[in-house]
């Protein structure tokens, strides 16, 4: 009968097993070459004939991580061949390049024995771990293998018969696992081989449409890259840390030509110098080089495998090209010489090199972002981004998605391609997050989430994405009121400050007004300089929009000025009627704050003769801000129109 192993064949084969296993090597030119072959090679790896079971590589809970990238494109069509194999006495695995198994499906009648030998997910089935198998032979060889009963190398196996058919990459045809399907004392079907080999083809195509749709993703990202480093070296790779494509700039950087094009970076020596390439895995699914300080790696995914590409500044371009996020300030243009700033200065200098986040506190207008940008400057990230983010500017219903990220198919109206989130742009440098007490209760517990595990979770997405990130983050409010009234969580308090910088008011500084002043009036570009008289009336003045008003002030008396220097007629009338601080410090009459901010904003409305924008820069607020507050005190009719 077909599936009697013990007919003299099988008897024959037995009789070279057991004087192989007992270390006499004659006749074995009677055994199929892959079968001879492999028996050699498991007797010189040590494996021992009477093993029992296959080794657990990973629990069957956790299949190889490097088998996971293709999981996607291997599902469909395992679960077609496990349909369709329906014999109970039948087994059907796939496992990686390594022999490890990904997916098993058993029949019913063999169920048990599979399990007794491991034949579950996660067990290692390689030529080296279990002896000859038609699994194992297969990946050796690269061409589908078939084993039976006493050609498997352990006794345990040879109630098996088997035949497995390889998975190749579609491109390199390097072999990425196998199919291998097992009959339980039972012969198998020689339509058994054919299945196999379609499914095996169903997922190779399978890989080669991924592989397509991840090389156009890339193609498309360095052409928007390469269009704004016309100067820089840009190059790109596939998933198996292949070139793609390059620019001009890159050619002649490297001496590349269309040669090239398929070629791995480790396997080009000028590259793999400038970046410390290494080798892909043979499977090809992780690519990791190295890259040195001054090359810009982006890494492109699609559909959980990766590309990258790179950028290599020119000479004389290392700061722009290396740091897209540029921070514009830095300690050395925080002017002033008031004690009590130049404290909080000295105490930012020093905290800048620790990994500390930093709060900072200080009313609209004193300066915080500037500051953030200096300790960012001073810090081991400056060569990173440094990323800004105004919490209270942008809608609560669309924060998460500016801070997080989306993927593609998020939501209605999503970027059909996702976007990457500030976390994700900030990732090697610095986020700033300002405002932060404007942001609702479920986006701290999110922000919590992100400090505390150092990864980001877009929306859409089903895995978090590690970053390294320093936070700063600010506000105008009390953090101490704050949390009181349930504005900003506690636990999220004491997660961003590691460390609390405050910044002095304008009016706590009348020392530095002058300095400041004429600062400002350098920026003008006009050569002024300030009367004693004006000069008197600005260190008079409380500013209550601090350095954001002043500057404003400044900037329009020196447009208005005629002569050489401003003086009070150039000011604001608001500034011509101020009294002195002494008295203007004293608590205004029992008005209540929402009248004294209505008459703020009719007198500032008043001073700008209608000039919104002029008016929401004196007050120190946005036009948005401003529009509201007329609204809000019946003052629109009376201004809007003007």
């Amino acid at each position: 009968m077909a599936n009697d192993r013990l007919n003299s064949d099988e008897r024959g084969t037995r009789r070279l097993w057991e004087a192989f296993v007992s270390g006499h090597d004659a006749a074995l030119d009677e055994l199929p070459a892959a079968i001879r072959a492999s028996w050699l090679r498991s007797r010189a790896c040590g494996v021992d004939p009477r093993l029992s079971r296959a080794p657990l590589a990973t629990s069957e809970s956790e299949p190889p991580r490097s088998s996971v990238p293709w999981h996607a494109v291997l599902d469909p069509a395992f679960q077609l061949l496990a349909a369709a194999l329906v014999e109970p006495h039948q087994v059907v695995m796939v496992a990686d390049r390594s022999g490890r198994a990904v997916r098993v499906h058993q029949g019913s009648v063999a169920l048990d024995r599979a399990r007794e030998l491991n034949i579950v997910p996660g067990a290692d089935w390689s030529e080296a771990a279990v002896g000859c198998t038609a699994l194992g032979a297969c990946l050796h060889d690269g061409v589908p293998v078939r084993a039976g009963w006493c050609e498997n190398y352990c006794l345990s196996w040879h109630d098996w018969a088997a035949q497995a058919v390889p998975l190749h990459d579609p491109l390199t045809r390097t072999v990425l696992g196998a199919i291998n399907i097992s009959g339980l004392r039972e012969a198998l079907h020689p339509a058994v081989l054919d299945l196999a080999l379609h499914a095996g083809e169903a997922i190779e195509r399978a890989i080669a449409e991924r592989d397509w749709r991840l090389r156009a993703r890339v193609l498309e990202r360095f052409q928007r890259q390469a269009a704004k480093h016309a100067h820089d070296a840009c190059l790109a790779v596939d998933r198996r840390g292949c070139l793609i494509v390059f620019n001009d700039a890159a050619a002649r950087r490297y001496g590349l030509d269309a040669a090239h094009i398929g070629v791995a970076l480790a396997d080009l020596p000028r590259l793999a110098e400038d970046f410390g390439a290494q080798p892909a895995d043979d499977d090809g699914f992780q690519l990791r080089p190295r890259t040195s300080e001054r090359v810009v790696n982006t890494a492109i995914e699609t559909d959980g495998v990766r590309g990258a590409l790179f950028t290599v500044p020119a000479a004389g371009r290392a700061a722009r090209a290396a740091n897209p996020w540029r921070t514009r300030y830095r300690f050395v243009h925080l002017r002033g010489e008031n004690a009590v700033f130049k404290h909080t200065l000295d105490m930012a200098a020093r905290l800048a090199p620790t990994p500390l986040p930093l709060l900072l506190h200080g009313e609209t207008g004193t300066g915080k972002e500037l500051l953030a940008h200096a300790i960012h400057a001073a810090s081991e990230r400056a060569d990173g981004p440094f990323v800004a983010v105004n919490c209270g500017a942008i809608p609560q219903e669309l924060i998460a998605s500016e801070l997080f990220g989306y993927e593609k198919g998020a939501f209605t109206g999503a970027n059909r391609h996702g976007q990457q989130g500030k976390f994700e742009q900030a990732d090697g440098g610095t986020i700033f997050l300002d405002e932060v007490t404007e942001t609702s209760a479920a986006l701290q517990v999110a922000l919590l989430r992100v400090i505390q595990d150092g990864e980001v979770v877009p929306i859409g997405a089903d895995r978090a994405r590690p970053i390294n990130v320093r936070i700063m983050s600010a506000t105008n409010r009390d953090p101490e009121q704050a949390m009181n009234e349930g504005v900003l969580r506690r636990d999220l308090y004491y997660r961003l400050s590691g460390a609390v910088l405050v910044l002095p008011p304008l009016r706590a500084r009348r020392d530095d007004i002058a300095l400041l002043a004429r600062h400002f009036c350098a920026e003008s570009g006009r050569d002024l300089d300030l009367d004693a008289a004006a000069l008197a009336v600005l260190e008079g003045y409380d500013w209550p929009g601090n350095l954001r008003e002043l500057h404003a002030v400044i900037r329009s008396a020196a447009m208005l000025a005629t002569e050489a220097r401003i003086g009070v007629e150039d000011l604001p009338a608001k500034l011509r009627g101020t009294t002195p601080a002494s008295e203007a410090a004293r608590p205004a009459p029992a008005q209540g704050l929402k009248a004294a901010e209505a008459a703020a904003v009719e007198r500032a409305m008043r001073d700008c003769q209608g000039n919104v924008s002029a008016a929401a820069a004196l007050l120190g607020i946005s036009r948005s801000s401003l529009y509201r507050k007329l609204n809000q005190y019946g003052l629109a009719r009376d201004w809007i129109w003007r």
